[in-house]
């Protein structure tokens, strides 16, 4: 039985999201007589999108697979890339190239938008950050959540009439005059609304029960909730064309992986900061150890080489020389990361030198337990403290 594997899940995930984004971009500008709409700077808010919502749901994948967040934001980085490489193939298609398939790819990509809007705007909010929902009372909205999102997608797919950006392709799918699509549609884009305001009002309630450090990190995804929920709003209120409203919606959803990523980094969530500390470790360490033995073994060598006469003596101390340049360096780069990703370890460790310096010229006792008790707590962070000294 082959082994569940996170780490390579997530880099699946990164490598499918970057190249469905280069792939996009060559085929829709590939496509010269296309709408502006499909050409950049337009399309470069649907490209970050993906990589925005892929490389956190990457990380909590690769850390907490078992939390429904980073799962759901991979659903929404996989489909947001089938909707943009179908755009794409769909322009090159129909404005360029005449390839097969042009009115299936535009098809495909006026529905499928809906697969990613629906969890980005409901499901992330109530799952986020613990991966359970606030009570079993809300369940049924992330049922109806996902009802609304599927019964728009399929109603806009069967809908008669012409695909947004390509008004010269009509669907290959349709059911009847298209009363009964337009009237699910409309049922399931009010069910999809009502759902939408109650998951980012449960932000709102499950912040009034957290603690301190998750209420920042929950007050930041609800202001993110906040602005997608008035930007659609907005847009079914004022009839906005949905061309139009699809791109407002998307800068709007930019707000969600912003308020993660700072949730991750700053309030440090799922303690992926320790797992960017270690990549950047790693990768500086790695780096310093070729830049050091690049210089080392390469450049000492070639001066040294007219003082030693070529023999093996300019290897050695090369390599001495080396060593010792190393040192310096990876001790520098450990404290540079762990001011800026593991600052409790940084901190102590100041606090530390700091009491070993007051230890040195400290003689009153009582003035020395004091510093002693304020330094554990400051490092450790105990429920309770205290110094015993044996009597004489």
């Amino acid at each position: 039985m082959t082994r569940f594997r996170p780490r390579l899940v997530a880099s699946a995930l990164l490598l499918y999201s970057v190249a469905a984004v280069a792939v996009a971009l060559v085929l829709a500008e590939s496509a010269l007589a296309a709408p502006s709409e499909l050409h950049l700077p337009r399309t470069a808010v649907f490209a970050v999108g993906i990589l925005a919502f892929a490389i956190p749901a990457a990380l909590v994948i690769a850390r907490h697979p078992s939390n429904p967040v980073g799962w759901v934001m991979a659903w929404i980085a996989v489909t947001s890339g089938v909707t943009d490489v179908s755009a794409g193939y769909a322009a090159l298609a129909v404005y360029g190239a005449g390839l097969p398939g042009g009115s299936l790819a535009a098809w495909l990509f006026g529905w499928s938008y809906a697969l990613a809007l629906g969890p980005a705007s409901t499901l992330l909010f109530l799952f986020f950050p613990t991966g359970h929902l606030p009570s079993r009372a809300w369940r049924p909205v992330a049922w109806l959540a996902i009802v609304a999102t599927a019964g728009i997608a399929v109603s806009y797919a069967f809908l008669p009439g012409s695909i947004p950006i390509f008004p010269t392709v009509t669907k290959p799918f349709t059911v009847g005059s298209g009363d009964v699509a337009g009237a699910a549609l409309s049922v399931f884009g009010t069910l999809f609304l009502v759902t939408t305001l109650a998951s980012a009002a449960s932000l709102w309630y499950r912040a009034r029960r957290a603690g301190s450090v998750e209420r920042q990190q929950l007050k930041l995804l609800a202001y993110a909730a906040a602005v997608v929920s008035l930007a659609t709003i907005a847009l079914i209120a004022l009839g906005i064309p949905l061309v139009i409203g699809a791109e407002i919606i998307t800068y709007a959803l930019l707000a969600i992986p912003i308020a993660v990523g700072i949730a991750i980094l700053r309030y440090r969530l799922y303690d992926i900061d320790l797992l960017i500390k270690r990549t950047v470790v790693y990768g500086a360490t790695t780096a310093a150890i070729a830049v050091s033995f690049f210089f080392g073994l390469v450049a000492l060598q070639g001066a040294l080489r007219p003082l030693t006469s070529g023999n093996e003596l300019s290897v050695a101390v090369a390599t001495l020389i080396s060593f010792a340049l190393f040192q310096p360096i990876r001790r520098r780069l450990q404290d540079a990361v762990d001011r800026r990703f593991d600052r409790s370890r940084y901190d102590a460790a100041q606090i530390v030198e700091v009491f070993g310096d007051r230890l040195r010229d400290e003689v009153d006792l009582d003035a020395l337990n004091a510093e002693l008790v304020s330094a554990v707590n400051r490092t450790m962070s105990p429920a309770h403290s205290s110094l015993w000294l044996r009597p004489r």
